[in-house]
């Protein structure tokens, strides 16, 4: 069966018809009304499948025998269409133990491929800078969280911290304010994005951490964090209490104290008013039952019997 198209849907109301159906006696409206019908049904529940069917052509399915650097690929994301998946390019090949190379290592649009040159530690040594591209990172202050994309970083793989260049923040339209004991980060609009806190005479960024990796043999692999180092995220009092299923503020000062591992408070345990609690411990005041009695003889009284 031939694949059907818009085109071949639809066709002009004033049109001639085709000559083996001629002789069906239909109206020109009646006709119209067919094509609007095939139009609005038919090709809107196919659409999807045969856009789909356009994307991936036999040619794209066929495997390549052998990869070699400086080819372009199509990075697979079963999240998107095939169309929207990144185009990238084969930097570095990773062979197993056989000598074939199942693993290779990709560029895309997101990390740019260029020489970057070095660049200078505090100690006057040079370490080489790799790639560059785009890293997202999480943030929360005063219980609201941030999604931050911080362009153009820099990969040195031979730093053993990640830096954030204050210029940098400056130079596109934040605003940075430094005090003895934090720092704070505000956007172009002068939001408050992002708090840093001084440990070690250095401003470390608070931040989600999900996970780590570490170069090994040119791969980056993925580390599981400890179990003690697999902290609930910093938050207030009041977003522990609801998290917790809105428990009361003395069990709450308890597990701040030190009860429960993992669980810190920004501010003070202290009592406030939560209007969900108000809510769901609303009590309404008692029905009076008022019993009747029988007080003349043959009065019709209702019962409920069950037998």
């Amino acid at each position: 069966m031939e694949a059907m198209e818009p085109g071949l849907i639809g066709r002009p109301v004033a049109s001639l018809r085709d000559p083996n159906v001629c002789h069906i006696p239909v109206s020109r409206l009646t006709s119209f009304q067919r094509l609007q019908y095939l139009h609005q049904n038919l090709w809107k529940r196919w659409s999807q499948e045969y856009i789909s069917e356009l994307q991936q052509r036999s040619k794209w399915r066929t495997q390549q025998s052998q990869l070699e650097p400086d080819m372009f690929v199509l990075v697979k994301d079963d999240n998107v269409p095939p169309l929207q998946w990144k185009l990238g390019r084969i930097f570095q090949l990773h062979p197993g133990t056989d000598g074939i190379a199942r693993v290779a290592s990709v560029r895309t649009q997101h990390v740019k491929d260029k020489n970057l040159g070095e660049i200078t530690v505090a100690n006057n040594n040079k370490v080489p800078v790799v790639c560059t591209g785009d890293i997202d990172i999480k943030t929360e202050v005063n219980d609201k969280q941030f999604d931050i994309v911080i362009r153009d970083a820099l990969c040195v793989p031979n730093l053993t911290t990640n830096l954030l260049s204050v210029s940098q923040l400056i130079k596109k339209g934040n605003r940075v304010i430094f005090t003895e004991k934090d720092c704070q980060i505000y956007n172009s609009v002068g939001e408050l994005i992002a708090t840093a806190d001084l440990q070690e005479n250095v401003y470390k960024l608070n931040i989600e951490l999900i996970a780590t990796a570490d170069l090994q043999e040119n791969v980056y692999k993925l580390n599981i964090i400890k179990p003690e180092t697999n902290k609930c995220f910093l938050a207030t009092a009041n977003m522990w209490h609801r998290r917790l299923g809105h428990v009361n503020y003395a069990d709450l000062r308890k597990m701040n104290d030190g009860v429960v591992q993992g669980l810190t408070c920004k501010d003070k345990v202290v009592k406030q008013d939560c209007v969900v609690c108000c809510e769901g411990k609303q009590s309404r005041p008692p029905f009076k039952h008022e019993g009747t009695r029988a007080t003349e003889r043959r009065q019709t009284k209702q019962a409920s019997v069950q037998a």
